[in-house]
């Protein structure tokens, strides 16, 4: 009898000590979600419940252009890969299996419409896995730091942002705008390879960024300052990629490019010109081809407007020649008049041929000014047809 009872005890704990060693390999309750919102029949949800999915993950829901319009399993998809980037997650499981392009366009929107994602890095690609069908069922972040380095960026970038758009109180959406425009264009050096050039972290901190940087990062103010806005993606003739950004001032939505207001002559930058503050759709986008991820809700809004133009605005706007020298001389009237140190002009169909006229107009309105002569160095701007004229006058 003792010796049943023996073996019986035996038994007993080395049940125990299994049951114990099987536990370790068990999944965490992470993981275990994670398996049970993988399969769309056992976690099926109504277009409602998707929607509040959506507005839990992101509280600003409405201001994210491209994200708001999205529905059904894409949305909540979406959800899914947001929270697996932001807690760092090497493997994110796909609430249904969902074609290739379906998330190249999802991670499009993970660059473009969430620019506080400075972590992963989608240039260094992600990994897919598929199933039988050939449908993507997980994806495999990269990430450009670690947990604690994005918390310290983070935290350095947002602290800057709201610095600047906390200088912007009390003023009009416009205004607001030319501030983050003025801001941004005056803080960093245009660099295609530097580390975090495409987020705004490099804008903001490092001091370096490119076209896709300057434009998640001006969209990252403008929410701050809840001014619509969203990043457009297109090619251009060439095949070479391209980004900007829209925004809605005055109830019209325009474009605003600020990487085309950065240019440099032998290492100098130069001045900011405002030339890209609010151009028409149809100036802006000729000559490039916007993104599938850009269009797939159909057109992106735009206007035909320039009434809030920087230079419209200004009262620096041409549309002639003749218009543009005439302008001309009454800005050197009034710059003369206040002594400054710049004006500039603007017009998307003639400033070509009023360059070609500049070194005459001038001279000529020597002739008849209070002023001896004016020193000056010209600044042109091709891509937004503006010409900054830096000035001294010799009274």
């Amino acid at each position: 009898m003792k010796k049943l009872w023996l073996i019986f005890c035996c038994l007993f704990l080395a049940s125990c000590t299994v049951a114990q060693d099987a536990s370790s390999f068990a999944p965490s309750s992470r993981e275990i979600s994670s398996e049970a919102v993988s399969s769309a029949e056992e976690s099926s949800l109504s277009e409602e419940e998707i929607r509040a999915l959506a507005e839990r993950v992101f509280p600003d829901l409405e201001q994210r252009f491209y994200i708001r319009q999205l529905r059904g399993e894409m949305l909540r998809n979406l959800c899914v890969l947001y929270e697996a980037c932001q807690n760092f997650e090497v493997q994110c499981l796909l609430t249904t299996p969902l074609a290739e392009e379906d998330v190249d366009q999802l991670l499009i929107y993970l660059d473009y419409d969430c620019p506080e994602l400075i972590q992963y890095d989608s240039e260094m690609g992600w990994g897919l896995t598929r199933n039988s069908e050939g449908l993507v069922t997980s994806v495999i972040p990269s990430y450009r730091m670690s947990k604690k380095v994005y918390k310290n960026y983070y935290a350095e970038t947002e602290r800057t942002l709201d610095e600047i758009c906390g200088a912007a109180r009390g003023m009009s959406d416009f205004e607001a705008e030319c501030l983050v425009y003025r801001e941004l264009i005056s803080r960093y050096t245009y660099h295609a390879k530097a580390a975090n050039c495409n987020n705004a972290y490099g804008l903001l901190i490092a001091k370096t960024a490119r076209c896709e940087g300057i434009a998640r990062t001006f969209l990252w103010a403008m929410r701050k300052l809840n001014i619509p806005a969203f990043c457009i993606m297109a090619n251009n003739a060439d095949g070479d990629s391209h980004s900007w950004n829209a925004v809605q001032i005055g109830g019209e939505w325009y474009d605003v490019d600020i990487t085309h207001d950065d240019y440099y002559d032998d290492g100098e930058k130069f001045p900011i010109a405002y030339g890209s503050v609010n151009l028409p759709a149809d100036f802006k986008r000729r000559g490039y081809t916007l993104w599938d991820a850009c269009t797939a809700f159909g057109d992106l809004p735009q206007t035909d407007s320039v009434k809030d133009n920087y230079h419209v605005r200004m009262n620096a706007w041409y549309t002639t020649a003749e218009e543009g020298e005439a302008l001309l001389r009454r800005l050197l009237d009034e710059a003369e008049s206040e002594n400054a140190d710049h004006l500039s002009l603007q017009s998307l169909t003639a400033w070509e041929a009023l360059d070609k006229r500049l070194p005459q107009v001038i001279d000529d309105w020597c002739q008849t000014a209070a002023c001896r002569s004016v020193n000056y160095t010209a600044y042109r701007y091709p891509s937004t047809g503006t010409i900054y004229l830096k000035l001294k006058f010799n009274f």
